[in-house]
């Protein structure tokens, strides 16, 4: 079902047969984490009153420009939103090769 609705959308595409499987259906730098957990798990906000694709009033809230909880769940939306937006399947593949690569010269010994 994942796999599918990623094929779908255009992230995966796939190949039957022998040999066959789902590969990447675009380059790794055009797909965001972001894009990936959106469809995965829906939307970023925390909280639905901060959404900006699934809004709803907050029941609890009487005012949303004053709350205190709003404002701080905006900004957790907006740094989280941020971070996952601006960083691409290939900004994670460098990531994991550098501390692979880090790993090792920490490993190594000289004599």
């Amino acid at each position: 079902m994942i796999l599918l609705e990623l094929k779908n959308l255009g992230f995966l595409r796939s190949k039957k047969g022998r040999g066959g499987g789902y590969y990447l259906g675009r380059h790794p730098d055009s797909i965001t984490i972001g894009q990936v957990i959106r469809v995965l798990d829906g939307p970023l906000a925390p909280v639905s009153c901060v959404s900006v694709t699934a809004y709803e009033h907050c029941k609890d809230c009487h005012d949303e420009i004053s709350c205190g909880l709003h404002m701080v769940m905006q900004k957790v939306r907006d740094a989280t939103a941020s971070i996952l937006d601006n960083t691409s399947l290939s900004d994670v593949l460098k990531q994991i090769e550098t501390a692979r690569n880090r790993n090792q010269e920490e490993l190594m010994y000289y004599i």
